[in-house]
């Protein structure tokens, strides 16, 4: 028999003892929504700084290199605040918490970014456009950044979405079979040779709204790095489209002003623009698939479905639609 895992309360008394040793941080904690081991830590003078526990496949080399492209993308963008991993007093990026099962967790501190999240916030043209023209000065900044750990395999790759497609034995609604089935088909219809010819580089990997900061209509911030890899460079724009194309009447009219800010900070190929549809198609289907995946597992989960019906429902928009984007 496996031992149990550590329970909260022991985890949030060895975070607290751990941030005093470690930081000479005197806080109190906070659980953060998500599916990961993340706390607010608000500390005195009303000081605040996100404890995130290192989630099973992020090892010290990808922490180490989350750290490096923080560093060097925060020097080179002046209106975008990006988290900054602090280092401990011995000038660590990562301490241990040492558990009563003799199990070890690794955990950092990031500094707090203030900022309304894009998600709580009804999406004009122009923030769509500052959307895009965010992700694409990012996307400059850290062009010629590259480490060991960005060249990983994980769940959210885009260019490894055809993992999923043994998900659809485990859908009953024959309708949904056929129409994700459609997807993974426009996906699959991904040109490798046109693949291989586009810019490569380090991507954010999952701009969605609850990882973009606005100010009025200005985007200031970007959040959570976890899902950062080596990537086609178009799937930066692959990945945030769909969250901004759901509830929409006319989809592909809502990502345009998106692509034209990107566009203006970083034109794109016509090679790019041609797999940028079936990326889209392909991060929906991953969307959908990794949801009902979970859902086998924990079917009362608070955060692990909030997308998966609005995904349903645009797939349902663009099914049988050409590449708009030609």
């Amino acid at each position: 028999m496996q031992p149990s895992a550590p329970a909260s309360q022991e985890i949030e008394c060895l975070i607290i003892q751990t941030l005093v040793n470690e930081y000479g941080i005197h806080a109190q904690l906070s659980r953060l929504p998500g599916e990961n081991l993340n706390y607010l830590a608000l500390a005195n003078k009303d000081e605040k700084y996100i404890v995130k526990l290192a989630a099973d496949d992020q090892s010290e080399s990808f922490v180490d290199m989350e750290f490096l492209v923080l560093r060097q993308a925060a020097d080179k963008l002046q209106d975008i605040r990006l988290p900054q991993i602090i280092e401990t007093k011995s000038q660590n990026i990562e301490a241990c918490l040492r558990f009563s099962d003799s199990s070890v967790k690794r955990l950092r501190i990031i500094n707090f970014i203030s900022g309304a999240l894009l998600e709580d916030t009804d999406i004009s043209d122009r923030i769509r456009k500052n959307v895009g023209s965010a992700l694409a000065q990012f996307d400059r900044a850290v062009s010629d950044f590259d480490h060991p750990a960005a060249h990983r395999a994980h769940r959210w790759d885009l260019t490894r979405a055809i993992q999923h497609e043994h998900i659809l034995s485990l859908l009953k609604d024959a309708s949904k079979v056929h129409l994700l089935s459609w997807a993974f088909a426009q996906y699959k219809n991904i040109n490798t040779g046109k693949v291989k010819q586009v810019k490569w580089q380090f991507v954010h990997g999952d701009a969605n709204p609850e990882n973009i900061l606005i100010d009025g209509e200005r985007v200031v911030g970007l959040l959570d790095f976890g899902d950062s890899c080596y990537n086609p460079r178009i799937s930066e724009l692959a990945i945030c489209l769909p969250y901004l194309m759901m509830d929409q009447r006319d989809p592909v009219a809502a990502a345009t002003p998106v692509i034209g800010g990107y566009q203006n900070v970083i034109p794109l190929t016509n090679l790019e623009l041609d797999l940028l549809w079936p990326l889209i198609l392909g991060r929906l289907a991953t969307t959908i698939c990794v949801a009902t995946q979970r859902r086998q597992l924990d079917p009362d989960h608070p955060n692990w479905f909030v997308s998966e019906d609005r995904a349903w429902n645009l797939l349902g928009q663009l099914r049988d639609m050409p590449n708009p984007f030609l």
